[in-house]
């Protein structure tokens, strides 16, 4: 495999020091919690869990990473009656079928 260099000669040095630039902290945690609960969970749940953690992150913009990467196909999503709550249709998240 040959990797592309610049006229400088210097190499790409790999994914590593670009992704905090590209990874969005958001969608990090939410995959992180995901994984944690290993349940489905809808952007109220996702929002209170995230929300304490000091970084001031709402439900809104929670909401918006969390449609983003069903977008690109990381999560799926399914609207559910959540009982406990008594909220009629809150869409719950989960990973694709093709990443479990």
């Amino acid at each position: 495999m040959s990797i592309v260099s610049r006229k400088d000669g210097s190499h790409f040095p790999g994914w590593e020091p670009f992704l905090p630039q590209v990874v969005h902290p958001i969608k990090v945690a939410i995959v992180e919690a995901l994984i944690y609960i290993g349940e489905p969970l809808s952007a109220v749940q996702l929002g209170k869990m995230l929300g304490g953690n000091g970084q001031g992150w709402r439900e809104s913009n929670v909401r918006y990473h969390l449609n983003h990467l069903a977008e690109i196909g990381v999560l799926e999503g399914d609207l559910e009656t959540d009982q406990q709550v008594g909220d009629p249709k809150q869409k719950f998240f989960y990973f694709t079928r093709l990443l479990t």
